[in-house]
């Protein structure tokens, strides 16, 4: 799909029926979260949405008619075929015929409602004459799209599933309130979080290197395995992260395919449940060598890099390493934390 890259552009409008997933309040929030428009039709008037109609039928006749486990559009028409029975493909491979079937065939095919031209010349000749609206940024699209939660900001930052978040926005929310924030997460790379703090949503880096670009399943399968390995284990060390992560990677990469058993879904309920039992007493150590990080190259949901500046020049210190006395809420100053033995350099 690399070379249909410059097909791609963001939403402007969304047009569906009353189903309840697209009348839903998170639906409606989240379009309008984006600035996109949303058009709901007339319930049970298929004869106003006649163009989508159309595309359904030009689907069902081009594509699922090739494909075994079809549902037809009616008992009568389906006879004794056994859609179940016959149903091969799951639903990331299911995404993925659609995808191939609208890119390479559907947009190649001359249309007559743009006079014999393919969309695929159209999409070019208008892009070249009018650009493209921007895109979501990446910090925008997790606060929309990522998991949601709650996690109590502390003298260490944000800490989700052992995980410690820091930046300076987070310092000075601590200065002023402290309390519990609203977090997002993008199960595909715990690297970073979006944290919302002053009516507005900020990014979050981790402070160990290790979690960068891994998603969560995997981080989570890694605890599992650790803590089946020792139950006294209260850390996790870089290193034991990274050769767990390559190992893991590939056991149930090969067991995944060897038994065709899907990955579960990161839901927040499952995030929670986590948070309060999987993760208690846990924490990784930071890798202060790693920083700053600049950026994040993400490998999940979003592809586009965040610069986060001098946003996380250095990690909170663990508090355990410091002094009784030590707390980042008595260091009335902007910029990075100072630790206790720069104090007066």
């Amino acid at each position: 799909m690399e070379r249909h890259k410059n097909r791609t552009g963001p939403v402007s409008e969304i047009a569906a029926d009353n189903g309840a997933e697209f009348i839903s309040p998170a639906f409606q929030m989240a379009v309008t979260d984006l600035c996109w428009t949303m058009t709901n039709t007339i319930a049970a008037m298929p004869e106003l949405r006649g163009i989508i109609e159309r595309l359904f039928r030009t689907v069902g006749s081009k594509l699922l008619a090739h494909l075994s486990g079809r549902a037809f559009s009616n008992v009568v028409e389906r006879g004794d075929y056994s859609s179940q029975a016959l149903a091969a493909l799951d639903e990331d491979e299911l995404a993925q015929v659609f995808l191939l079937f609208f890119v390479d065939i559907y947009h190649n095919e001359p249309h007559e409602g743009l006079n014999g031209e393919t969309p695929a010349n159209a999409w070019r000749r208008v892009t070249q004459n009018t650009g493209k609206l921007p895109e979501p940024d990446p910090v925008t699209a997790l606060a929309v799209f990522g998991v949601p939660l709650l996690r109590n900001l502390g003298r260490g930052g944000v800490v989700f599933s052992s995980i410690r978040y820091v930046n300076d926005v987070l310092r000075e929310k601590l200065l002023d309130s402290g309390g519990q924030i609203a977090i997002r997460v993008d199960p595909q790379d715990l690297g970073w979080i979006a944290v919302f703090v002053g009516e507005e949503w900020h990014p979050a880096f981790a402070t160990n290197a290790a979690v960068r670009g891994m998603d969560y399943l995997t981080w989570r399968t890694l605890v599992l395995e650790e803590r089946a390995r020792s139950r006294k284990a209260a850390s996790l060390s870089e290193d034991t992260i990274i050769a767990a992560r390559k190992r893991i990677r590939n056991i149930n990469g090969a067991a995944m395919e060897r038994t065709g058993v899907a990955l579960p879904l990161v839901t927040s309920e499952l995030l929670q449940q986590d948070q309060q039992q999987l993760f208690i007493g846990l924490s990784i150590r930071d890798s202060v060598e790693t920083l700053p990080i600049t950026a994040v190259t993400d490998d999940g949901l979003f592809s586009d890099e965040i610069d986060a500046g001098e946003e996380i020049s250095r990690p909170l210190p663990d508090e355990s390493d410091q002094p009784d006395d030590t707390d980042i809420s008595k260091n009335q100053h902007s910029g990075s934390y100072l630790w206790p033995d720069e104090e007066g350099e």
